[in-house]
């Protein structure tokens, strides 16, 4: 048919050559015509019907204008059909290798959906479409050289995007694999559970929510103009190096029971929420740890560069080393953090802040550490502030050690700071013969009773006062001392003890009284009071000062007597 008349309808099935003309119009009503287009060429008048079937057959281009008024089917079976007007059709398919193309053209696909079959192609090229679905398993293709946009569609796992082209998704729900070659921005759109986004140009976000899979190459960028950018529900966000987020002044990354893995660039502000894992040795802004969420730096092990950080009531840092003797961001994690480190975790049980410790081979697998001596102490650096630590409090942390294969042998993990490096400390079970081979005391002067100084202190108590067993300690021991308590002055006993890594984990301490010398039964521990209770943490040192509850001088014998007994 060469040129249809206007107001031409067909059968209910019917099959015509080629199809062409610069007016006219077809309706279809409920028939089903097939073109079997043998040469390129355009139809530019008009396609009307209800339920009809519209089918492209030959190998040949057939393109069409107005196609507006029909909302019946249109096939593609062979060749290439091309739409350059409006149209409302809500259904196409296409057979594998067969191409459809909308060119300069309008879809509003209303309940419908378009899906190509294996080996078919949907190209858009400065095309609208909005509602509707865009479907697999065949190939949608938005071209290179023009501008399109999809408003309120949704695609599903089976579909495939190919972003060669300019394009404006608005309120779009992406299910399938959707590759960005060239700009594009994305305003209320969702990636759904069953969604990837892998971004290789530059792309715009409003309010994108993801939870599914978004990566960012080498080059690609993702600008969030403004709201959050929210990944949760098991999704995961991948920046691979030379790839960059920036979330702009007033937006933050939300990790709601997500993975982050940034070997790129982060611009801006991260909240690891419950549930969530944020790791990689890429750059970070302003990190959050809160309630539930982890961090760890590298790449198992390894070190992330930090503008700010803060350790959150509940956060977790997971602490991965494969070498006792490692250099800190090189076989055993680090926080390189150019600002400040902010510690806001609390002393209670439910808001301290947790140092998960794992040991790794070198293949990066879970194993002991073939170097780590349980009988010395280490010192690991968890993190570097250059502009300081604050809110530091050792009761503020828990150590996690499961992850830990070694057997500490009785030692111990603990967390300290040292001027602007937060530590991890591993402090080796200290016991009487310890302490006396690291005095060099061999034979009888190693002996408990043993006095070798001749000061009258026996090397226990040298031991349990934190003495030199070696050199004569004039004011070591305990002593007796007034102290005073709203105003009453009551009997007490101060003494020093090894605090910290040197505390000895093998004797007791136990202040007692009595106010009868004469009957050795009565000493006991009761009417006795912790008074005070301070460390020097430079010296090493504790001072303990116990006192009676009873004021001085008020006992019925007028006499009171206190003393303190070290046992092994």
């Amino acid at each position: 048919m060469a040129n249809p008349i206007p107001g031409s309808s067909f059968g209910l099935t019917e099959t015509i050559g080629n199809l062409r003309g610069a007016g006219g119009s077809i309706d279809l009503g409920t028939s089903h015509l097939t073109v079997v287009q043998s040469a390129s060429d355009e139809f530019a008048g008009s396609l009307f019907g209800n339920t009809g079937v519209f089918t492209k057959s030959g190998a040949a281009t057939l393109a069409m204008g107005d196609v507006s008024g029909f909302s019946g089917t249109l096939q593609v079976t062979a060749g290439r059909l091309t739409l350059k007007g409006a149209s409302s059709v809500p259904k196409f398919t296409l057979a594998g290798g067969t191409f459809l193309r909308f060119d300069t053209a309008t879809l509003n696909l209303g309940l419908g959906g378009i899906q190509p079959g294996t080996g078919g192609t949907v190209e858009y090229l400065n095309a609208g479409i909005s509602n509707g679905y865009l479907r697999g398993p065949g190939t949608h293709q938005i071209l290179a050289g023009g501008s399109s946009s999809f408003t309120a569609v949704t695609t599903f796992s089976s579909t495939l995007v190919k972003q060669d082209g300019s394009a404006e998704l608005t309120y779009f729900t992406n299910g399938g694999k959707f590759t960005n070659n060239a700009p594009l921005a994305l305003d209320g759109c969702t990636n759904s559970a069953s969604g990837t986004l892998t971004v290789n140009n530059t792309v715009t976000t409003i309010d994108l929510a993801n939870n599914g899979v978004v990566v960012v190459n080498s080059g690609g960028l993702i600008d969030n103009l403004y709201g959050d950018l929210v990944t949760g529900g098991g999704g995961r966000l991948t920046v691979n190096a030379g790839g960059t987020i920036h979330l702009g002044d007033t937006g933050t990354l939300e990790l709601d029971g997500a993975l982050l893995v940034n070997n790129g660039t982060l611009d801006g502000t991260l909240d690891v929420n419950y549930g969530s894992l944020a790791k990689g040795s890429g750059s970070f802004g302003t990190v959050n740890l809160t309630d539930g969420g982890r961090f760890s730096p590298g790449n198992s092990p390894g070190m992330a560069l930090i503008s700010n950080m803060v350790f959150g009531p509940g956060g977790t840092y997971s602490f991965e080393l494969s070498s006792a003797h490692a250099t800190p961001g090189n076989g055993a994690d680090l926080l390189n953090i150019s600002g400040a480190l902010a510690i806001s975790a609390g002393t209670t049980a439910n808001s301290r802040f947790t140092i998960g410790i794992a040991s790794l081979n070198s293949a990066a697998q879970a194993a002991p550490l073939t170097d780590f001596d349980a009988t010395k102490a280490w010192h690991f650096i968890l993190a570097t502030a250059a502009g300081g630590i604050s809110g530091f409090n050792p009761a503020a942390f828990v150590i996690d050690s499961n992850g830990f294969a070694n057997p500490l042998l009785g030692g111990r993990f603990q967390v300290s700071q040292s001027g602007n490096s937060l530590m991890l400390d591993f402090v080796p079970l200290t016991t009487y013969a310890s302490w006396a081979a690291s005095y060099s005391l061999a034979g009888a002067d190693a002996l408990p009773t043993a006095d070798p100084d001749g000061d009258g202190l026996t090397n226990l108590l040298e031991y349990a006062f934190g003495s030199n067993p070696k050199s004569a300690d004039v004011g070591a021991g305990a002593r007796f001392c007034p102290v005073t308590s709203g105003g009453v002055r009551y009997l007490g006993l101060s003494y020093q003890r090894p605090y910290g890594p040197n505390a000895p984990q093998d004797i007791t301490y136990a202040v007692q009284r009595t106010e009868d010398l004469a009957n050795p039964a009565a000493w006991s521990m009761t009417g006795l009071v912790l008074d005070s209770q301070s460390a020097d943490a430079l010296l090493g040192l504790e001072t303990v000062v116990v006192r009676s509850t009873t004021p001085m001088g008020a006992t019925p014998s007028g006499h009171e007597f206190l003393r303190l007994m070290v046992s092994q």
